[in-house]
């Protein structure tokens, strides 16, 4: 069975073909390699330029969320939440239009 990582960041992705040019193997290789070594218990660390978001920080930035959240809800009507936004999708039948 195949599995796809998609990685999105461009500095994670340089990084990674820096490291496959010098060592001369494919980008595949180099992370099995560096994920390969067997030490398992560096994976759940933190590297230094990523640190851990504080706890007090993610209160914070829950309560902005939770608080725009609810702006939106107060300005959904009814209507809005009856409307069947899919029905133009698809025809009496239930076949794609």
């Amino acid at each position: 069975m195949a599995l796809t990582i998609t990685i999105t960041d461009p500095k994670i992705i340089k990084l990674i073909e820096q490291k496959a040019a010098e060592a001369g193997i494919s980008e595949s290789e180099a992370v099995e390699s560096a994920l390969g070594k067997g030490d398992v218990e560096s994976l759940g660390q933190t590297a230094p330029d990523y640190p851990r978001l504080s706890d007090e920080y993610k209160e914070v930035r829950r309560e902005r969320v939770m608080k725009t959240l609810a702006e939106i809800h107060e300005l959904v009507t009814d209507e809005d939440r009856a409307f069947d936004y899919d029905a133009w999708l698809y025809d009496e039948n239930g076949l794609p239009r």
